[in-house]
């Protein structure tokens, strides 16, 4: 017998019965959360807003060129109206598809997201939207905002206007996403599915599809009845669980009427009640579409002591033989569907156990080093790369995609009579005697590297997140269609994305402008597609895969020597990273670049990222270093884990443009636990005032040391607008760099004029000689001046310090027009700058050593036998160049005379840019992949380029 409950009366039982988890009630409802305004805990102003005032309109609902929900447009435009071009992209039909963009405004374009609104491609219709702010200019403006929308989608292109502007005003459209915040649960109602997340343990407690589109959830149309987060402990052999936390907690973190965002966190414990791991689940629905999303993260957070870390410890910090998620489905379970390589379907009636396992196997020999991996699904049929969809039909259906299924092996779909297993770390795959220290403690002498077949991590603070796709279809999803659905998941590239001008005029990625043609066959942009990164991507060392290493790139050759084994070594991105990949895809249009920054940014917020306090290194005071601290301690890392971040090593790789462009919310979470690390931090080092001899000085051995900890620094301000942080953090960096500057201090280093290592007066700013006089300089020659160690400069470090400097001295600037800088005098910071350069110039730049005629940045002040520095360097010869000469012409230089290399300044630029322009593709090959140092940074560097000389 069936059993209706129209919505009214769902809602009235729920309320009476407290909306339990155990109820056998439908928990859809209407009477809470009817406004179509969005409010996130992501971001700390305004919160967003999808609608305001109407324009003229028919009934809200209606459905209009594949538009799920649309209204027509009968008024005109406001002729203040701006316009923003959209476009989304898909290569098959996709019924009510969740779109959402990251979408830039230029400084205060915009202040209100009520004065937005979404347009289809020729403006006559309104479509329902939502709009949230991601980030804020220091005067408060919008600098970006995530753009959501349901619609069906075709193959090809769909193109739509965001509209905005003062007097634009937005429909109210009245159907909504309905939440209702119960006192053990949170009920969720798309108008297609209808979900229970449970107050006690944070998972899908019930599902229901309203596959009979009557507005009413029926007991038949019930598909999830009960889920569980599990994890085994290789290390006591004992399940930990979800239903097994006492400190789960349950939030609506985003509330909008087109898409709603419930995020779950808590311990796993075990049934004795020790903890192991914190899970963190964010649960994302869609209005009137059949889709739901997960992303599931486990943490490690607890306290790492230093001094164990060390590669080939006695014992693991976290070994799980396997761990994921477990599913009680009801009418589903009468036939599966896998797919297998390519598009092959592997189908079968549900009888007993089945599963489709994809493993793999990371091959390095001690020799031969690095051989790549091999691949093989199991179970249900045999292959090689499984492509992470399955499907369940029965009365109702279920289709399933895992992110990068095959990439981040092992991964296992388990089906048993009415339960499925989402093993993200399969017990199959730790064997039978799973391990719980290194294996290479018990190699002797052998010739292959071989590693914990578990879900480990040397240390405590290990982290990994899984990105989920449901879709619970009315009718069963022929194969050719949810193969489709797969594949646009899977897509590596912005599917739905503004117009390029929209990104490079908008200053929200810096002063950047259009690469050239990369298949021209000359031109930097040319020569690093196709001699930099096609090269490197036909080695292996680039392609990494497996839950630990995919998206990381390897380094040739190895780290470290355990028992006579060879230890594999990453970069975990590099300097500034996959936000330089994510800048040239906006630059190129290039979907691979695109695929490189995602990639190698998910890596790293997950596995180069200490999740969990620290302590044993950094003198803090006796207090733990909170989350955050990166593991890069060089340019190679043993097998992705370190002592200690090195502060020439710091970055974000691509978090804050993976965040600008996706809105990605666990991106943030790691963006934020990292930059609140060096705010901690910032309380232990750059003291002020500056104590170059005193018994408790600072060592100094390079200008990289503060460039990248201020790069993370101006970052968080980037995204944020955040005054306090700007002034008190990366404005404590800055003015310790002014009184560094500013202490006079000898000079052992490099005699222009005698051409040779000498000690070379005194670096004093008050003569016109400042810099920033190192204790014992990075790239010293191994040797001695008189006794003494060099001091001076190194020019491909100073380069990025000085380009951030800059970056900060240009953001204060704007929130000195908010009435809000950092107290900083401007005039010290340009002072300090030409200065610099000036140094840098005359110390570091001359003769090439084997071509005399031909001059260049050494690679150091005393190292100059190669060179070093030309490309890090550009950007600040630019800017500071155009700076004195405005500088000059406003009569603000008192001592110009002090700046006698700034005449060089523009050619020394000029031939820079010649010669990256002059690169030939194909020729001059890297095959190692990104080091750091090949994409020019800043990007700036290339509209700067372009504005002097003439040409990209």
């Amino acid at each position: 017998m069936r059993i209706l409950f129209p919505l009214f009366v769902v809602v009235s039982l729920l309320q009476a019965c407290g909306g339990g988890s155990g109820s056998d009630i439908s928990p859809a409802s209407s009477s809470s959360s009817t406004s179509s305004s969005s409010t996130s805990s992501s971001t700390s102003s305004t919160s967003s807003s999808t609608s305001s005032s109407s324009t003229s309109s028919s009934s809200s609902g209606s459905s209009s060129g594949g538009i799920v929900d649309s209204v027509d447009i009968t008024t005109p435009r406001p002729a203040t109206a701006e316009v923003i071009q959209l476009t989304a992209s898909a290569t098959a039909s996709l019924p009510s598809m969740p779109l959402k963009t990251g979408v830039p405004f230029t400084f205060g374009a915009i202040r209100s997201t009520s004065n937005m609104r979404l347009e289809n491609h020729n403006g006559t219709s309104e479509l329902h939207a939502q709009f949230e702010p991601l980030a804020y200019w220091p005067d408060n403006s919008i600098k970006s905002v995530l753009v959501s929308t349901v619609n069906d989608l075709t193959p090809g292109q769909q193109n739509y206007q965001l509209v905005y502007g003062s007097d634009v005003t937005a429909h109210n459209f009245t159907d909504q996403i309905k939440i209702t915040d119960n006192a053990n649960d949170i009920a969720i109602d798309t108008g297609k599915l209808s979900l229970i997340i449970s107050k006690d343990q944070g998972t899908v407690s019930g599902l229901w599809r309203d596959k009979n589109s009557n507005q009413t959830y029926e007991t038949n149309e019930q598909i999830i009845s009960g889920s569980e987060f599990f994890a085994f402990n290789a290390k006591d052999r004992k399940e930990y669980l979800a239903s097994h936390a006492t400190d789960v907690a349950v939030t609506i973190e985003e509330q909008g009427s087109v898409r709603s965002v419930i995020t779950a966190s808590g311990t796993l414990k075990n049934s004795e009640g020790t903890e192991l791991v914190k899970f963190k689940t964010r649960y994302y629905a869609y209005l009137n579409s059949d889709i739901l999303d997960i992303e599931h993260s486990i943490i490690d957070e607890r306290v790492e002591n230093i001094a164990h870390h060390d590669y080939g410890r006695d014992d693991l910090a976290l070994s799980l033989s396997s761990y994921g998620l477990r599913l009680n489905l009801t009418n589903v379970s009468s036939t599966y569907r896998f797919g297998g390589d390519s598009d092959t379907v592997i189908q079968g009636a549900i009888s007993g156990e089945h599963y489709l396992y994809q493993g793999g196997e990371f091959l390095y020999n001690n020799d031969l080093q690095y051989q790549g991996h091999n691949f093989s699904y199991s179970g249900v049929a045999s292959g090689e790369k499984a492509t992470g969809w399955m499907s369940l039909d029965g009365d109702n259906h279920l289709n399933l995609s895992v992110r990068d299924f095959w990439q981040n092996y092992p991964n296992e779909f388990h089906i048993q009579n009415n339960t499925l297993i989402i093993a993200l770390h399969p017990e199959r795959a730790s064997g039978a005697t799973p391990e719980t220290a290194p294996p290479v403690n018990d190699i002797a002498i052998a010739d292959t590297y071989r590693r914990a077949k578990t879900f480990y991590f040397l240390g405590e603070g290990g982290a990994k997140t899984y990105q989920l796709r449901f879709q619970f279809p009315q009718n069963k999803t022929s194969d050719a269609d949810v193969i489709a659905l797969n594949n646009y998941y899977q897509t590596k590239d912005l599917t739905f994305r503004a117009d390029q001008n929209t990104y490079l005029n908008s200053g929200v990625f810096g002063e950047i402008n259009a690469a050239g043609d990369q298949d021209a066959n000359i031109g930097f942009d040319a020569w690093l597609k196709h001699s930099v990164y096609n090269r490197s991507m036909q080695e292996n060392l680039i392609k990494q895969f497996g839950w630990r290493d995919y998206g990381d790139r390897m380094r040739p050759g190895w780290s470290a020597v355990k028992n006579g084994i060879r230890i594999p070594t990453f970069y975990n991105d590099t300097h500034v990273g996959a936000n330089q990949y994510f800048k040239h895809y906006l630059r190129t249009g290039d979907a691979e670049w695109y695929a490189l920054a995602e990639k190698s940014t998910r890596h790293f917020m997950d596995i180069d990222v200490s999740h969990g306090p620290r302590y044993g290194y950094f003198n803090t005071g006796g207090k733990n270093q909170p989350a955050g601290e990166i593991h890069a301690i060089a340019h190679e890392m043993t097998d992705h884990e370190t002592r200690n971040v090195h502060g020439g090593h710091a970055h974000l790789s691509g978090l804050t443009d993976y965040y600008l462009l996706t809105g990605d919310k666990r991106a943030y979470d790691v963006f934020q636990i990292i930059t609140g690390w060096w705010k901690f931090m910032n309380d232990y080092r750059y003291n002020r005032p500056s104590n170059i001899d005193g018994p408790n000085r600072e060592y100094r051995e390079a200008e990289r040391d503060y460039a990248w900890p201020l790069y993370v620094m101006n970052e968080y301000v980037r995204i944020t607008g955040d005054a306090d942080y700007h002034k008190n953090v990366a404005g404590k960096l800055v003015d310790y760099a002014i009184q560094w500057w500013k202490t006079p201090y000898e000079h052992v280093g490099w005699d222009p004029v005698a051409n040779q290592k000498a000690i070379v007066g005194t670096n004093n700013a008050s003569q016109g000689t400042g810099y920033w006089t190192m204790t014992k300089m990075d790239n010293h020659g191994n040797a001695t001046i008189e006794g003494k160690w060099p001091n001076g400069t190194n020019p491909w470090m100073a380069g990025w310090f000085i380009s951030n400097i800059i970056a900060f001295y240009e953001t204060d600037k704007q929130f000195a027009a908010a009435n809000k800088a950092s107290g900083i005098k401007h005039a010290e910071i340009k002072d300090m700058l030409l200065q610099c350069l000036n140094y840098i110039v005359k110390y570091g730049y001359g003769p090439n050593y084997d071509d005399p005629s031909k001059k260049h940045f050494y690679y150091s002040e005393v190292v100059r036998t190669y060179s070093g520095g030309d490309e890090s360097l550009i950007y600040p010869l630019l800017y500071l160049n155009n700076l004195f000469e405005q500088e000059q012409s406003q009569g603000n230089l008192i001592n110009p005379q002090w700046y006698d290399t700034q005449p060089q300044w523009r050619g020394i630029a000029n031939s820079v840019h010649q010669s990256l322009q002059a690169k030939v593709k194909g020729g001059n090959t890297i095959s190692t992949g990104f080091y750091g140092y090949e994409l020019i940074f800043p990007m700036d560097s290339f509209n700067l380029m372009e504005e002097k000389f003439s040409t990209p």
